[in-house]
């Protein structure tokens, strides 16, 4: 069975790697009830600034990427792993309080097509150069009453994209530019669904997940549960 799913994600990654060849990333959606790639734009998810709009085809939220069964699955091997762990309100470079988090390479049968296609996606969002997934997929674990300040992810660590898929809650993602503070993006992370980040938007502007007192998307509040995301990076660069 599933070297069958397997080429069924291989199908998926070939027309989803035409899509992002062809259209920006904003009109790209995956369907994760028909398993099909579409392009579909879908601006309620995203909110910028004019001056921002030169930049946001480098961001994208793909609406349902998995399904409420596939949450549960990844959650029951995110249980498994982060058992025992207390949230920190600490952090090594000082980016995140109340959290725990992994890296993790060894996933259930069950949830291996998931991270496969979270990797294809990665693997596609950019066209002019060959980019790795890597190996170890990062989980963090977010408290209801955690948050994750603005900050740009090393380049050490993890090279032009990042995806996320975000599980148990809708949270808002709070992006600005390092140097124009004209230029923001916010997005709503609906639960099932997946971001993606890339090029000037992964390298010059900073991304948060605010305190619950701060997560307001087009006027409207929104309440952050606890959030689990699952995201897949590709390799660093090196110069």
């Amino acid at each position: 069975m599933i070297p069958n799913v397997i080429r069924r994600v291989e199908f998926q990654y070939c027309k989803l790697h035409f899509l992002l060849r062809t259209r920006p990333l904003s009109h790209v959606m995956y369907s994760g009830s028909t398993g099909l790639v579409t392009p579909v734009a879908d601006p309620s998810l995203l909110d910028c600034s004019r001056a921002a709009a030169q930049d946001v085809d480098g961001f994208a939220i793909i609406s349902n990427f998995v399904s409420s069964e596939e949450e549960e699955q990844l959650m029951v091997d995110i249980r498994r792993t982060l058992r025992g762990r207390k949230y920190l309100y600490d952090h090594w470079d000082g980016a995140i309080e109340g959290y725990s988090e992994t890296e993790k390479s060894n996933w259930s049968e069950s949830n291996t097509p998931v991270i496969q296609r979270l990797k294809a996606v990665a693997a596609a969002a950019v066209t002019d150069k060959v980019v790795v997934p890597l190996e170890q997929v990062h989980v963090l674990d977010l408290a209801e009453d955690g948050h994750i300040k603005p900050h740009v992810d090393s380049v050490k660590f993890c090279g032009e994209v990042i995806c996320g898929i975000s599980l148990l809650s809708d949270s808002v993602m709070q992006l600005q530019h390092e140097e124009y503070p004209d230029r923001w993006i916010h997005a709503l992370l609906s639960r099932f669904s997946l971001y993606i980040m890339r090029g000037v938007i992964r390298y010059k502007y900073t991304h948060a997940i605010p305190t619950n007192e701060n997560s307001v998307f087009k006027g409207e509040r929104i309440t952050k549960q606890r959030r689990v995301s699952v995201i897949s990076r590709t390799q660093p660069v090196h110069s």
